[in-house]
């Protein structure tokens, strides 16, 4: 899946998947997650099992990751289903993509019984989930982060973890959007393979909302195509973005007026950079749905 809130990605998952009668999913989730009780307290609720990221040494965390690859295939293999976000942390910047890592992890279990890579994919049975919020709760506070990034050294302030798990259960999201993927099946040659086939699966079924669409047309009014977050041809992004707009218009009639008022209000008094990070972050999707190529 790709992953925009800490606690709220999977709960609504397992929310929607009990609404519809099918069994609830096992949550993977980073051991970071773990240092404030009430966080671990929140994620032994949400059916969570630990990720180590904080293993040192490299036979340490090889021999962790296989445990963790075991555990994942033997649950799978006992009829239950797991969530895990595509890439470590979440996607601040709106970019979401796979790390190859990632699936290198799950076919450490499917390897040493002899599996290849693809016979392994298909017995894994990956779907892959896109989930989109209309406003991220979090955006400031993500965009506070890239920006303290930027300068390098950036180090993850105490309580931060549980501000932002806080905020982004109890904080205004307008709508929300989970779409549920096919299987992957067919053959693969790396891993690499395996994450752009997720990648476009998610892509091109995320919920692309007016916040979105306000954004990305904000990026292409102030930006030159050579500052745009992705190598897209600005014709087809243009394209695009009207036929979402006449889609939200004949949906909602008068709705992209009144969320161009909510979405000013989200940037009203941030500086020029905390601006253009949030506009990013609403903006990015949009870039994500098409194909990559030299801007025009």
């Amino acid at each position: 899946s790709n992953h925009r809130d800490i606690a709220m990605d999977p709960a609504l998952l397992n929310f929607a998947l009990h609404e519809t009668g099918h069994g609830l999913v096992e949550i993977a989730i980073g051991d970071n997650l773990l240092d404030d009780p009430l966080i671990a307290d929140i994620m032994r609720l949400n059916r969570s099992f630990v990720v180590p990221r904080s293993v040192e040494g490299h036979k340490a965390r090889l021999l962790a990751l296989t445990r963790l690859s075991d555990y994942i295939g033997h649950t799978l293999t006992h009829g239950r289903s797991i969530w895990i976000a595509q890439r470590e942390g979440r996607a601040k910047d709106g970019l979401d993509r796979t790390d190859p890592a990632l699936i290198k992890m799950l076919f450490i279990h499917w390897r040493k019984r002899g599996f290849s890579l693809s016979d392994a994919i298909r017995s894994l049975r990956i779907v892959p989930v896109a989930i989109a919020y209309e406003y991220d709760p979090c955006d400031l506070l993500k965009a506070r982060e890239l920006l303290a990034s930027e300068g390098g050294g950036y180090v993850k302030q105490a309580g931060e973890d549980i501000n932002s798990l806080l905020e982004g259960i109890a904080g205004q999201k307008g709508r929300v959007h989970i779409a549920c993927g096919t299987p992957l099946t067919g053959s693969f040659a790396d891993a690499t393979a395996v994450a752009a086939a997720i990648d476009r699966q998610i892509h091109s079924t995320y919920r692309l909302f007016p916040s979105n669409i306000l954004a990305c047309e904000r990026l292409l009014d102030e930006a030159s195509p050579d500052a745009l977050p992705l190598p897209v041809r600005v014709a087809d992004l243009r394209q695009l973005m009207d036929h979402l707009r006449r889609d939200w218009e004949r949906f909602e009639p008068g709705g992209m007026i009144r969320h161009a008022t909510l979405f000013g209000q989200r940037l009203a008094g941030q500086s020029e950079k905390l601006r253009d990070l949030m506009l990013a972050m609403y903006a990015n999707p949009v870039f994500s749905r098409l194909p990559a190529n030299t801007a025009k």
